[in-house]
């Protein structure tokens, strides 16, 4: 088919009302060969199972794929009973599907039409379900579907929806009409990081065109400058704010919320019937004539029309219903003086923006891991703020965007950790599992793995499992419960007892949750955690409604008093209400970039509309000023003056009452609260100076306690203070316990810290930002040697914690065995809960090896160590920490091979007995050396002239110098020498002792590739390690231990954390502590002979082939260390 009748025939079907004959005509194209014999007509009524007849009034097949191999797809149209079921019961469309599915033969997927009568928008479903073998009691084998196993994709399509993204990723199947798709091509058609990424370009297109031009309206109108700079105000922040709002309009009119006009009669319509292309009609002037549609519409519409309240929403200028949203999306950023300042951004900027947009569907529902609509959702979000940092300020702030199913893990594993310390008591005792436990429970013992434990507890409340499957499984366990309890429990609950028992202790924990994140980025951790926590209490309420009705009973023979009860609380425990709860009571949030923040509260309050189609029974959006905070997590002081005021009196507990400093504390903490609910422009200028004056009268009542400050002194802080406070200029610190003062009065801290902090090493910390770099380093006890931020956020977050808190963080996997993080691990091993091993590709952005790390203020027995396999974790082994020792690393728990290791480690030699492992040189002389090398002059003499090795030319037992070309520091030689006296002159250091010296030169990274040096006259350049002596003899002995199989094998699982490049980043440490067995003469000589016979083929042809010999020395070493055959395998397979 040709790509222009391919892209009609997507148009006709999409850009319309449902319609089952052009739908038919579609799916027969796009599939090639539909078996039109196997439909049927209609299905309803009896033959609609009882979960779903309350959603579905019918449904029928049109026929069956089968694809290339094999497998089936059937094309269903649904028609679902009511229009918001299409929105809100994303979870039950596809549990019917897939039930569906597993009735007709275990199908393997179907390409649905979801429908309603009378709808313009429908839509277009891919759904695939998973399937297990299983043993039956006859021996022969069956399938069954998996509990989680159905996912979902979905176009959104229909009259009010674009069809840019549907033709770009399904025209490629039309036109390739010679082959069947695969389920895998149908699948990838449905890519929602397809049209994601795409969207990324083309949003990071629009705002470059907006920061560049709001730059030039600033450098050519001094008012504009002057306003700017008055006010602290970025062009690009103010280019993010910007498209930010117009997103959320976007979003806004996808639910008929903007220009509400009048109906025939001449009377406003209802909420919900605006024009869901509303912003392209306002551009085209449909609603009002302009000259610049930013500084004469859209600044109007953003800070008059959606700020403020209107008599009957009725917004004159426009005439026509805007909502009230207040939040402070819609407020002048900084408070600039809109009215004043002509900002005339080109209309053909906008119109580019609008023109971006309108191409994508908007969907204000962020995807869940078997949920997904090829749509643009909340959550891109976030990827545009990563995407939006210049590179140089992305490596200056080291920010990494959390992909979601990372989110998602993090999120739950939290929340199941705070409820199962919260609601139960800690572990009692501990059991080692063996082979026949560990095969009852589902778990094969594999060979090698490390042992695991069981743990044993006082009889809990609710058992861990039981909170797992709650957090985990919330959306099935809803869907089956509702049903379970509208039709009179005709069916076995999926709720365990336990729950529905403790359904009010556990809601109440829920209720009291405290989450922080303290580099809370675009806001992925509070809005995963609304979600998590939302959705348990969702499940909860069905439980809790039921008793609240039997007390009622108890109390009243009247049973309208109790069903009227049981209505006013359903009503109360809606999705916007807990959501709105849950943002008001539990979230917290800082970030360092201003930019961040306000993309942070953006998602949460698209996340607070999502759910309520009904506008005159929400409230306007919750202020976040004080709860979604600009500041530095890391400093806590400002001019020196410590504001973390628990250390103030050690007399007195923190916000003990009767002292001055706690009332101001009390009056602070009363302000907050008031500024979150104000709705009125004038009352929450009023509020936030209110709360901005509470925290300065605290700093001053501290200020004054310094009597070693001048009153001039004092009048510059406080002056640079009220520019802080005011939002004039980004804190440079953060007083956690002043802002969030309610947390550590009512609690002692947060219940769970999540994050993923920035990632900064020491090196670019030093060159970016030196004078902080010394702060934190002075401010934090586990900041040592080459440290990277995140060990300073790690600090932090523990700092934060309250007694029975939950610290999650996902970070590079460094810090678990580098020496950098032994004093983090030495101080934290006793509550260390799990650590996953999340690996390299989790973020697209960077090449790192991520972990998640799960800490609990209670101490913890046992350390869990987890795999991320696909898409899943899976538990790879418990490890108790008694058996670990100091400094506690912990990659090597990751392998496979435990027993292999812990044999390895039982030998009490260590190599550094034979010869001490040093790096080569140091990067200082590395760049002096550069000066001094040239290509070797012909007749040059041994005695004159030193050769020059590094990485790229270090073979096994011999150096490749001369036959490979060197690249060193950016120049690249075939020959490369130094002139002996000059570099002895140069370097009167150990290098230059050292590098005439007999040695061992190791390559160090990705391979640990040892030559040998048997007469000092080569030099290496960094970063290669070495190892020198005046005895030959040893020298020969260590080049064949450090080339053998058996050490390059132990020392990568080992140290998995040592990763470069996907490889290993081998450290003069790693090479010093290798078990060494005692070696006899014997062995030594056998050895030492081999290396020779090595050396002397090599001396006669530099490129001759002596595998086999190495081959000899791999089977002198397997003897050596007392390897089975088994395990000589194992090596062998590792290495090939």
């Amino acid at each position: 088919m040709e790509k222009q009748t391919a892209t009609r025939l997507i148009e006709n079907t999409f850009n319309y009302p449902f319609d089952e004959g052009r739908f038919r005509h579609f799916a027969i194209n796009l599939l090639n060969k539909v078996d039109e014999s196997k439909g049927f007509d209609y299905i309803s009524g009896t033959y609609i199972r009882h979960s779903f007849k309350n959603h579905i009034t019918k449904y029928r097949r049109l026929g069956t794929y089968t694809d290339p191999d094999g497998e089936k797809v059937d094309v269903l149209v649904v028609q679902l009973r009511n229009e918001w079921a299409l929105e809100r019961s994303r979870t039950m469309l596809r549990n019917f599907a897939a039930d569906y599915l597993e009735g007709r033969d275990n199908k393997d997927a179907a390409l649905i039409g979801y429908t309603t009568d009378n709808l313009d928008d429908w839509r277009f479903s891919f759904v695939r379900v998973d399937y297990e073998l299983f043993e039956k009691d006859t021996g022969k084998y069956g399938v069954k579907k998996k509990l989680t196993s159905a996912k979902r994709y979905s176009f959104l399509v229909g009259k009010n929806e674009p069809n840019h993204t549907a033709q770009a990723q399904l025209v490629g199947i039309l036109e390739n009409d010679r082959k069947n798709p695969t389920l895998n091509d149908i699948e990838s058609a449905f890519s929602v990081d397809a049209v994601t990424k795409q969207f990324y370009k083309d949003y990071r297109s629009q705002f470059e065109k907006l920061w560049n031009e709001l730059n030039d309206i600033v450098s050519k109108d001094p008012k504009i400058a002057i306003e700017f700079e008055t006010k602290s105000i970025d062009t690009a922040n103010f280019a993010k704010k910007l498209m930010g709002q117009i997103v959320f309009l976007y979003f806004l009119q996808k639910k008929g919320w903007l220009g509400v006009g009048k109906d025939e009669s001449g009377n406003y319509k209802e909420w919900g019937t605006g024009p869901k292309n509303f912003l392209r009609r306002l551009f085209d002037n449909e609603f009002t004539e302009y000259g610049n549609f930013f500084n004469d519409v859209l600044e109007p519409l953003f800070y008059v029309g959606l700020a403020s309240e209107h008599d009957g929403d009725l917004f004159p200028f426009l005439n026509c219903k805007v909502p009230f949203l207040n939040g402070g999306l819609f407020e002048p950023m900084n408070g600039y003086n809109w009215r004043k300042t002509d900002i005339r951004i080109d209309n053909d900027i906008i119109e580019g923006v609008l023109g971006t947009f309108d191409q994508y569907n908007f969907t204000v529902r962020e995807d869940e891991p078997l949920e997904k609509e090829v749509a643009v959702d909340p959550e891109m979000l976030g990827k545009v703020f990563e995407n939006l940092l210049p590179e140089n300020l992305r490596k200056g702030k080291g920010a990494y965007y959390t992909p979601r199913t990372i989110v998602h893990y993090m999120c739950q594993e939290s929340l199941i950790n705070y409820l199962n310390t919260t609601v139960n008591q800690p572990p009692k005792s501990y059991q080692e599992m063996g082979e026949d436990q560990l095969d009852s429970l589902g778990n094969k013992p594999v060979k090698n793995q490390l042992r695991i434990e069981a743990e044993h507890r006082d009889k809990p409340l609710v058992t861990k499992e039981d909170i797992e499957t709650l957090i985990r499984e919330g959306d099935i366990i809803l869907e089956l419960e509702t049903a379970i309890v509208e039709q009179g429990k005709k069916y076995k609950s999926a709720l365990m007892d336990s729950i529905k028992d403790n359904a009010e202790a556990l809601d109440g924990a829920l209720a009291n949750i405290k989450v922080c994140d303290p580099a809370i980025g675009s806001g992925a951790f509070p809005v995963g955690m609304l979600t998590e926590i939302v959705k348990a209490r969702t499940v909860l309420s069905i439980y809790l409604n039921d008793d609240v009705i039997a007390n009622k009973v108890k109390q009243s023979p009247n049973n309208e008093i109790a069903t009227s009860a049981s209505r006013r609380i359903r009503d109360d425990r809606n999705v916007y209400n807990l959501k709105r709860h849950c943002i008001q009571n539990s979230l917290y949030g800082v970030d360092i970039d201003p930019g961040a923040i306000e993309i942070a509260k953006l998602r949460l309050w698209l996340s607070l509309v999502v759910d309520e189609d009904d506008y005159t029974t929400i409230q306007p959006l919750p202020n976040l000023d004080y709860k979604i905070m600009q500041g530095n997590s890391l400093i806590e002081e400002f001019h020196g003056i410590s504001l973390d005021i628990e250390k103030k009196n050690e007399q007195q507990g923190l916000f003990s009452g009767g002292s001055e400093l706690d009332e101001l504390i009390d009056d602070l903490h009363q302000k907050q609260d008031d500024f979150f609910n104000a709705e009125h422009p004038r009352e929450k200028k009023q509020k936030r100076e209110a709360v901005e004056t509470a925290i300065f009268n605290i700093f001053h009542n501290e200020l004054e306690k310094k009597k070693s400050i001048s009153a001039v002194e004092a009048q510059e802080i406080e002056t640079d203070l009220k520019e802080m406070t005011h939002g004039n200029r980004e804190r440079n610190f953060f007083p956690w316990k002043l802002y969030f003062s309610d947390i550590y009065r009512s609690k002692g801290g947060f219940d769970a810290v999540i994050a993923n902090p920035p990632y900064l090493n020491s090196r670019s910390m030093a060159k970016a930002n030196p004078k902080m770099r010394k702060l934190i380093q002075a401010s934090y006890t586990l900041t040592k040697g080459s440290w990277d931020i995140y060990i300073a956020f790690f600090e932090k977050g523990f700092g934060l914690l309250n007694q029975k808190g939950v610290l999650t963080f996902i970070t590079p996997d460094k810090w678990i065995s580098k020496p950098f993080g032994d004093e983090l691990r030495i101080q934290t091993t006793d509550k260390i809960f799990s650590i996953l091993k999340a690996g390299r590709g989790v973020f697209e952005s960077v090449n790192v090896d991520a972990i998640v790390a799960i800490y609990m203020s209670v101490p913890q027995s046992l350390l869990r160590i987890y795999d991320y396999v696909g898409t899943e974790m899976e538990l790879k082994s418990v490890v108790q920490k008694s058996d670990l020792k100091p400094p506690y690393t912990y990659d090597w728990l990751f392998t496979n091979f435990g027993d292999f290791l812990s044999k390895m480690d039982g030998y009490h030699g260590r190599l550094s007995t034979l010869g001490v492992c040093e790096n080569s040189c140091a990067t200082d002389d590395a760049y002096k050396l550069r000066k001094l090398i040239e290509e070797e002059p012909k007749g040059a003499r041994q005695d004159v002239y030193l050769r020059i090795i590094n990485t790229g030319t270090i073979g096994k037992y011999v150096s490749k110098w001369g036959q490979r070309e060197m690249v060193y520091l950016g120049n690249k030689y075939s020959r490369p020498v130094v002139n002996r006296k000059q570099f002895l002159e140069l370097f009167t250091n150990s290098y230059g002792r050292k590098s005439v010296r007999k040695k061992v030169i190791l390559k160090g990274l990705n391979l640990l590739d040892a030559c040998l040096d048997a007469d000092g006259n080569i030099i290496p350049g960094i970063p290669t390690l070495l190892i020198a002596s005046d005895h030959l003899e040893t020298l020969k002995l260590l080049l064949a231990i450090v080339n053998s199989s058996v050490t390059f094998f132990y020392l990568k699982e080992k140290y998995p954390a040592s990763s470069y490049n996907q490889g290993t980043t081998f450290t003069k440490k790693m090479l010093n502590d290798l078990p060494i067995p005692e070696i006899t003469s014997h062995d030594r000589g056998k050895l030492v002979s081999t290396v020779d016979r090595i050396l002397s083929v090599k001396r006669r042809d530099p490129t001759a082939d002596t595998t086999a010999l190495e081959a000899e020395i791999d089977q002198l070493v397997y003897e050596l260390y007392g390897l089975t055959d088994e395990e000589i395998a194992i090596v062998e397979e590792s290495v090939k």
